[in-house]
């Protein structure tokens, strides 16, 4: 029994010294690569008990792939557009009627782009108040 634990010990140490010796001698971007990048276990959606769920790839996908449309990130608003889409809520604000929502603005003023951070802004300026979080905002015109 001695022997054979000996002999387990010595085969993981001789393992885990390869391998550390590997890491040792490869680039960051390597190791990157042939991780996906990622922290391990439940960071990578990996379980521990049950391995890698069915229908998720190995690899995560390259950061080029996940940031969307045209490979870049959103471009944050100009002052001058969060001063229009202030003027667009207020004005869709003003006919509607009091305890209002963010999706009674975004469809009384027919915008595409989300006013959530215009209301905010409002709110802060003195324009509107607010009452309630989340979902269950509701707004009035001052």
């Amino acid at each position: 029994m001695g022997t054979l634990r000996t002999e387990l010990e010595r085969i993981a140490s001789s393992f885990v010294s390869s391998v550390l010796d590997a890491m040792r001698s490869a680039s960051l971007s390597d190791l990157a690569d042939h991780t996906g990048g990622r922290g391990a276990g439940a960071a990578a959606g990996v379980s521990p008990a049950r391995g890698r769920p069915r229908g998720r790839p190995a690899i995560a996908a390259p950061a080029a792939a996940r940031r969307g449309a045209g490979g870049r990130r959103r471009r944050r608003a100009s002052p001058e557009e969060v001063a229009r889409q202030k003027e667009i809520a207020l004005s869709a604000a003003k006919g509607l009627k009091p305890g209002f929502s963010k999706g009674d603005v975004m469809s009384k003023s027919g915008s595409k782009v989300d006013l959530g951070r215009a209301l905010s802004l409002l709110v802060t300026d003195g324009k509107l108040t607010k009452k309630g979080d989340r979902r269950m905002t509701r707004y009035w015109v001052k």
